[in-house]
């Protein structure tokens, strides 16, 4: 096999990435758009807004997943090294995608306790749904800034 087109498998498997992470982004998006968000409690709350901060949680989580593979792989296709995410956020700050490496970290840990931690209080469930939907504009500013990296610099 060429090297060539095992570059060119990459960058189309980037290219793939990238629509599906547009994809991802937008229902996140829409998602936020049908809450009112903050509130002081998810007591009382109806199902169709239950079921709705569910799907922000996972759509969160999702973009942000989707996001640290992504930049792993344009980490590499880039010629950097890649062999641990901690590469990959250096790479990423020194492009100006990720503004601030704790920034991420700390993305990284609220997407961690939305899916590994079960608060039963109405209260602290209503402050990790408005602190998650107060870090989605800065997780979306990440996405643009990676995919317009991408293109510019490893799609053309």
């Amino acid at each position: 096999m060429k090297l060539e087109y095992l570059h060119q498998q990459q960058r189309e498997l980037l290219d793939l990435r990238l629509n599906a992470l547009a994809r991802i982004r937008h229902g996140l998006s829409y998602t936020l758009g049908h809450l009112n968000i903050p509130f002081e409690t998810t007591e009382n709350i109806d199902d169709s807004t239950l079921e709705a901060l569910a799907a922000l949680n996972e759509r969160f989580g999702k973009l942000q997943d989707f996001l640290a593979a992504t930049m792993k792989q344009a980490t590499l296709l880039a010629g950097e090294p890649s062999g641990t995410f901690v590469q990959v956020l250096s790479f990423m700050s020194k492009l100006g995608v990720v503004d601030d490496v704790d920034a991420w970290q700390n993305l990284r840990l609220l997407r961690n306790i939305g899916a590994h931690e079960y608060n039963t209080s109405p209260v602290h469930q209503a402050e990790y749904f408005s602190t998650l939907a107060a870090a989605v504009p800065m997780l979306e500013k990440i996405a643009d800034r990676l995919v317009t990296f991408c293109k510019q610099e490893l799609l053309t």
